[in-house]
């Protein structure tokens, strides 16, 4: 990032802008600055050497600030679930795809109608036999939907049991 100053005091800088309201280990360290449409917190800050301004998601710059260097392609996804939240302990790294099943799993994804538990009652329902009709009365969906889901088609059991410890839901 080349010389911006002291990198301790670009961090004092960030926590002074950040609400610690307790240290119970539930508890969210939220961001106080800038923040893009997401609600994510917008750090920015000058490269004297480059003459440069930098603009990072906060959580992302705090995580690499601790842990390193970031990996290519990694999201820096929340445990918590709340965008401006920059507590390390509420932080994890993970892949597209982790993303992606992070967001069905705290039912964020609007392109999905159904929960994670609405599928594994649909898988246990035809399991046992009963009618896709019976299931339509409690869940509204087409019936193409329901064969597709109980038949592994859609909502893939392999990408749901593979999830890390790491997602926690709250």
């Amino acid at each position: 990032m080349g010389n911006t100053r002291n990198p301790d005091s670009l961090i004092m800088r960030a926590i002074k802008k950040t609400t610690i309201p307790s240290l119970e280990p539930d508890v969210c360290w939220e961001w106080n600055g800038g923040v893009d449409k997401n609600g994510y917190g917008i750090f920015s800050f000058y490269d004297y050497d480059k003459k440069v301004v930098y603009s990072y998601r906060v959580h992302r710059w705090l995580w690499a600030q601790l842990h390193g260097e970031i990996e290519n392609k990694l999201h820096i996804l929340h445990r918590c679930d709340n965008p401006p939240c920059i507590r390390p302990s509420h932080l994890f790294p993970g892949s597209n795809k982790l993303n992606q099943v992070d967001c069905v799993m705290k039912g964020r994804n609007p392109k999905t109608k159904l929960t994670y538990e609405q599928v594994e009652a649909i898988r246990r329902r035809r399991a046992q036999g009963e009618s896709i009709k019976s299931i339509q009365k409690d869940i509204i969906i087409s019936d193409s939907t329901i064969c597709q889901v109980a038949n592994d088609q859609a909502w893939r059991k392999s990408i749901i049991l593979q999830l890390p410890d790491a997602i926690v839901r709250r």
